[in-house]
C-alpha cells in the first residue's frame, strides 16, 4: 500500500502501528501523523507520539505531555 511505500523509501525513520486511520510517523527526531494515503495530517513536531486510541492519543513536547484530536487540538494538559 502506498503507506507502507513511504516508510520503505525511507521518507520516515521510524513509526507505530495504523490505528484509527492515522499513524505515527518519526522524521528528525519529530514525530507526527499521516493517514492511509501517506499525506502528513499533524506535522512532524512532537518529542514523542502514541498511537491514536479512538479519536485521541498522548504527544510531548518541550517537556510537556498532552491530549490531542485528529485535528491537532490540544483537548488536555498532563503533568
Amino acid at each position: 500500500n502506498n503507506v507502507g511505500q513511504f516508510i520503505n523509501n525511507e521518507l520516515y525513520d521510524d513509526c507505530k502501528s495504523h490505528q484509527n486511520g492515522l499513524i505515527a510517523v518519526k522524521k528528525n527526531e519529530k514525530w507526527g501523523f499521516i493517514n492511509n494515503l501517506g499525506s502528513v495530517v499533524i506535522p512532524l513536531e512532537y518529542d514523542e507520539a502514541d498511537s491514536f486510541k479512538e479519536e485521541f492519543t498522548m504527544v510531548k513536547k518541550n517537556g510537556i505531555y498532552k491530549i490531542i484530536n485528529k485535528k491537532n487540538e490540544c483537548v488536555l494538559y498532563c503533568k
